[in-house]
């Protein structure tokens, strides 16, 4: 149950709650009030799960040691969340902090954000000690984003995970820290001792890793041989794609990998000169997502290899490729519509290129190799801002009359050159595939097109088995 008033709270069945999450404005928090909420927690005897956001609140640190103080009286709490961002943590708190929580012998799940809370290394130090005999968790999630933590205190987290042998997934966010590579690597090494890990989750925005990180954190993720899941954030580091195919490279041990993200991937490079990730040889892999925007890719070489690589993905099922702003041109297009064509297993397939140079002759090449595989039912494909116009429409929209296939289509033309001609070309292609489209998005926003061509698209609305149909101009 939901509250954001504690006077509602303190006035409920509290011998009922199962789940509790309190967001509580900071006139609320009082010395009277945080011994009161402690006090009700405590008689909380059926409670699971409790949640807890104090953001940007300026309490006082004693207060919060009261109120975690009342919460490990509660033996019932298996979940615990707690948002503490925004307030001024020290090293004393946190030890406190961290002595109550381990306290509660039936807790499996953790998650606690104190991002941009003014911390350094001795702060996790003592929280690591004083976590010391804790080891029931199965899920933990740490943002520290915004902080000023390095190597000492993210080796003695490392050690921390690694006594949590029935840990399952792990979500640790260090944007904007002092990580070098020594500390990325003794953040991981422990990692491995959990023997049960199948999902990870690392965060290591702006930092100071550079390849000999890269290198560490790939051999450490690589020892988690019941890993399933795995995202990686490693933008503005030192770390180049070749660091990303070092760490991907020896993901081919992990047997069970299904799913691999990258959620955000910028190099401050001239030009990406090759991306040879070995993809293909994790065999085991069925969804990809890959955010490589504002890159540039102006080499055809570098895509050439990369589509190879997920040509040869046999079990690929999901593919997602942001490529916005890339300076990609019409040849990318191709490599990379050849590949997805010869693909055997994707079904599901949502690329962005935004942004870039491809005109015409690219949209056009593109969905012509697309549109003949005949796997794809779900497509996502985003050409906004790329000089497209009426007569490139035109020919996408023959292409597009070879996707008999699909299920499910969305499809943003956001800010070019389409005239309403154009448009009604497109729609009348497009009512073609409708008897076997359950969903149409359609995004034409900040072109040519007036309100006269709405009758282009009519016909869609009456196909029985059309569930959606969302289209702005």
């Amino acid at each position: 149950m939901e509250f954001n008033n504690l006077q509602n709270f303190f006035n409920s069945n509290l011998n009922q709650h199962e789940r509790i999450f309190l967001s509580i404005e900071s006139e609320n928090y009082s010395v009277n009030n945080i011994f009161g909420l402690g006090e009700s927690i405590e008689q909380c005897d059926k409670l699971r799960e409790f949640n807890i956001d104090i953001a940007y609140n300026n309490i006082e640190p004693e207060q919060i040691c009261i109120l975690f103080q009342k919460i490990a009286k509660n033996q019932s709490i298996s979940v615990l969340k707690f948002n503490l961002e925004g307030n001024e943590i020290n090293s004393a708190l946190l030890q406190s902090i961290a002595i109550n929580i381990q306290q509660l012998k039936q807790l499996e799940k953790l998650s606690m954000n104190i991002r941009q809370s003014q911390l350094y290394s001795e702060g996790i130090i003592q929280f690591a000690q004083g976590m010391e005999s804790c080891n029931t968790l199965q899920e933990l999630n740490i943002n520290l984003d915004y902080n000023q933590i390095s190597e000492s205190g993210a080796q003695s987290l490392g050690k921390l995970i690694g006594k949590q042998t029935f840990l399952t997934s792990l979500d640790l966010n260090f944007n904007n820290n002092a990580l070098c590579s020594n500390g990325v690597a003794k953040l991981t090494s422990e990692i491995p001792q959990c023997l049960e890990m199948k999902s990870l989750s690392f965060k290591f925005q702006q930092n100071a890793i550079d390849g000999k990180g890269a290198i560490a954190l790939g051999n450490s993720i690589s020892q988690c041989k019941k890993l399933v899941n795995l995202s990686l954030d490693l933008s503005q580091n030192s770390i180049g794609f070749q660091g990303l195919s070092d760490i991907i490279k020896q993901l081919k041990q992990c047997d069970n990998l299904e799913k691999l993200e990258v959620q955000s991937f910028y190099v401050q490079e001239d030009g990406v000169e090759q991306i040879d990730l070995g993809l293909n040889q994790i065999k085991s892999i069925k969804q990809i997502i890959f955010n490589f925007c504002s890159n540039t890719f102006d080499n055809t070489q570098a895509i050439s290899n990369f589509a190879h690589d997920l040509e040869l993905c046999d079990n690929l099922v999901k593919l997602k490729l942001l490529l916005s702003s890339c300076n990609l041109v019409v040849n990318s297009l191709i490599l990379l519509g050849q590949a997805l064509k010869k693909s055997k297993c994707i079904s599901n397939l949502n690329l962005d290129f935004s942004n870039n140079q491809i005109q015409d002759a690219g949209l056009f090449e593109l969905m012509n190799e697309i549109g003949n595989n005949k796997n794809i039912t779900e497509q996502q494909l985003s050409f906004s801002l790329n000089q497209i116009t009426a007569e490139g429409l035109s020919r996408f929209s023959y292409a597009l009359q070879l996707c008999t296939h699909l299920n499910s289509l969305k499809l943003d033309f956001y800010n070019n050159q389409i005239s309403p001609l154009g448009f009604k070309t497109f729609s009348q292609s497009l009512s073609k595939l409708a008897d076997n489209l359950k969903t149409i998005q359609l995004i034409f926003c900040n072109n040519n097109i007036n309100q006269n061509v709405n009758h282009s698209l009519q016909i869609l609305q009456k196909t029985p088995r059309l569930v959606k149909l969302q289209y702005n101009y």
